[in-house]
């Protein structure tokens, strides 16, 4: 089971098999992992060199033996946690140029930039794309729904905003709770007002910013994510803001 699921996740079946036998004795030499795994000899020193490369296992003589130790299970957490960091990065930029590479299919083609984030740790991403704003962010908010999926995320994200000096004017739909939060942020450079109606609109997160508009949907607890940068769709949504905020009182 331990050993499928490694080989799932990242290591290939005679590094998992090896990187187990480790585990099991502390510390060994090569004879005792190719005895205990059965593995040809090559096989075993491959995959001691791969996971020492990976620092899953160090290596030491002593009295003219090396040995070999594996390194604790957390490093594999810490391994992962890297590669998907990478990932996100690699995927980022990628929708960076994806614009170009349509243009380069379609010339004169103009199309919209998009970007679409699924979960938790992904709406950081969203959120705090806000945060490096060069211009007062827009937004609709449902405080309720928000606090239900992501609260510590979301007071992460007004220290940094402030901490960048960016501004805020929200429209919040009008709760107990909503009043209370934006209590506590009376005295960050944030404008809120409040609406009872028009509670189709709050079953979306709106952030409008930079040619930007950030869509966040926290339905069943599993946050979804677009970021779409197109000046016309920006250009639009703010206006719409805009004309809503100066008919609240």
């Amino acid at each position: 089971m331990i050993e499928a699921i490694l080989e799932k996740i990242w290591l290939r079946a005679n590094e998992a098999k090896v990187y187990l036998a480790l585990l099991k004795a502390w510390t060994t030499h090569a004879g005792r992992i190719i005895s205990t795994t059965g593995l040809a000899k090559s096989s075993v020193y491959n995959a001691l060199e791969y996971l020492a490369e990976k620092w899953l296992v160090i290596s030491y003589v002593h009295t003219g033996t090396t040995k070999y130790a594996a390194e604790e299970p957390a490093k594999l957490e810490y391994i992962l946690a890297k590669e998907a960091k990478n990932i996100r990065q690699k995927q980022t930029d990628l929708e960076n140029i994806l614009p170009e590479l349509y243009g380069i299919k379609n010339p004169g083609l103009l199309l919209p930039k998009v970007r679409m984030y699924e979960g938790v740790e992904w709406m950081r991403t969203v959120l705090f794309d806000a945060t490096k704003a060069h211009e007062e962010v827009l937004s609709y908010m449902n405080i309720d729904a928000m606090e239900s999926v992501f609260h510590e995320t979301k007071a992460e994200y007004v220290q940094e905003r402030i901490k960048n000096g960016v501004k805020k004017k929200i429209i919040a739909l009008d709760t107990k709770k909503a009043r209370e939060y934006f209590e506590y942020y009376s005295k960050t450079p944030t404008r809120v007002r409040y609406v009872e109606e028009l509670t189709n609109i709050f079953q979306l997160e709106f952030v409008i910013y930079d040619k930007k508009i950030a869509y966040i949907t926290y339905r069943d607890k599993h946050p979804i994510g677009v970021i779409i940068e197109d000046e016309d769709i920006y250009n639009f949504h703010r206006s719409m803001h805009e004309q809503l905020w100066k008919r609240i009182t």
